[in-house]
């Protein structure tokens, strides 16, 4: 029973509503912090216990001279990457191991098998068949995930059996003989990066080898989702160690995750784009297949199309407005931490939005090439994946304060000009 809970309670996280059911320092509500919660000692100088004691009074703003007072700047940052919606909704209780939130047997068995690997001493088969499925991944990634497995990389311990007088510790550590499983499993180095990375892995099991790990992460989503990145950041690791060892290169931890997300999210928006080429026809009420150039509104509308970008530490997001006759009334940009594609599309719907409240559109079309955030805010029966269920309900939250205002998905060739303007912001 022990063992359940010690998998069980760490995967759960509170999504923000009103806030009103968390407390700052006792619950897990920050998806961005490894464990979710506040490291902070500030606990016992401060009277805010609840989560709205940290927003600005009679706003849904984070007060953030407050959070400077009270948490270390990454906190700060990550707290603040925090939408707080105006729907005044009751906060939920999600699980993280499922991109809905919603607990499944399925999520749980994966994370019991990571929680209790190799605990009888032997592995069984490789999922090959699995492994080579997996799609959206860079094939130069893939193959370096490979090579792992048959244990066909130039790590110290196997090249000191042909070559004497070689050291044989980990460069990272220091405190092991570097083999494969050591390096990119049980190294302090590699620990850190897994749980602080957006896979939020905690290595339990000190006997866990790289294949059982594969393992693991192929059988945690159907989308491969955790193996793509996980994978992502062992090469990125890897990348990092050499330039360090051959190139006397400073090693940073937070270099090798942004330099991993943006392989990741390289290939995300590739695929992304593919998929939604593929499925225009099932969504005919969002989705124009013969629009493959920009097509001015209907007389009195405002038109304005978003879209985002993903640097290499940072992601951005852009709004363009144009009117009937095609004249351009205004645009904005906005810079965010580097996250998940999908949470970057979302931000640049809100932006749009946001745009329009700005410049007093009351009847507008906000276009946009991301048909999964777009269906999500059209339809209120789409489950809502939990990452962007805050952005989404606060832009629900802001549509009463619009005569007309639609969302409609368009061809990346339409969107052009805000793809453009978000790069540029981004950079």
């Amino acid at each position: 029973m022990n063992t359940v809970k010690d998998a069980f309670l760490p995967n759960l996280c509170w999504i923000i509503g009103n806030g009103k059911s968390v407390k700052n320092f006792d619950d897990r509500w920050i998806p961005y912090l490894p464990g979710f919660r506040p490291s902070s000692t500030a606990r016992d100088l401060t009277p805010c216990i609840w989560v709205p004691d940290l927003l600005l009074p009679g706003t849904n703003t984070w007060n953030e001279p407050l959070l400077h007072s009270f948490f270390p700047a990454f906190e700060v940052n990550a707290i603040l990457r925090i939408i707080i919606s105006y729907s005044n909704d009751d906060d939920r209780l999600i699980w993280v191991k499922t991109k809905s939130g919603l607990f499944s047997s399925k999520s749980f068995y994966t994370t019991l098998l990571a929680a209790q690997a190799s605990s009888s001493g032997t592995e069984s088969s490789f999922p090959w068949y699995t492994f080579w499925k997996v799609t959206n991944c860079s094939p130069r990634i893939k193959i370096f995930a490979w090579r792992l497995l048959i244990g066909a990389v130039a790590i110290r311990a196997a090249i000191s059996r042909f070559i004497t007088n070689i050291s044989q510790h980990c460069p990272l550590c220091g405190s092991a003989p570097e083999t494969i499983d050591h390096l990119f499993i049980h190294c302090p180095i590699i620990q850190t990066i897994l749980l602080a990375s957006p896979v939020g892995f905690r290595v339990e099991d000190s006997n866990i080898s790289i294949s059982k790990l594969f393992t693991v992460w192929l059988q945690s989503n159907s989308t491969g989702e955790t193996f793509r990145l996980g994978i992502c950041l062992l090469w990125s690791l890897w990348k990092a160690r050499n330039r360090a060892l051959f190139d006397n290169k400073e090693f940073y931890i937070s270099i090798v995750i942004k330099n991993a997300l943006k392989v990741f999210n390289d290939y995300s928006v590739v695929s992304t784009d593919i998929f939604q080429s593929m499925r225009v026809d099932s969504a005919p009420n969002l989705v124009a297949p013969q629009q493959l150039h920009w097509l001015p509104p209907a007389e009195d509308v405002i038109k304005i199309h978003v879209d985002r970008a993903i640097g290499h530490s940072n992601s951005s997001c852009a709004a363009i407005a144009h009117n009937a006759n095609c004249v351009f009334e205004g645009c904005g940009t906005q810079c965010n931490p580097l996250c998940s594609p999908e949470e970057a599309e979302a931000m640049a719907f809100l932006l749009g939005l946001q745009l329009a409240l700005k410049m007093n559109f009351t009847t507008c079309i906000i276009e946009g090439d991301a048909l999964n955030v777009i269906r999500c805010i059209n339809d209120t029966s789409t489950p809502i994946p939990w990452r962007i269920r805050s952005i989404i309900l606060h832009i629900r939250s802001l549509l009463p304060s619009f005569c007309s205002v639609s969302f409609v998905y368009v061809n990346r060739a339409c969107n052009s000009a805000a793809h453009v303007l978000a790069k540029f912001a981004s950079s």
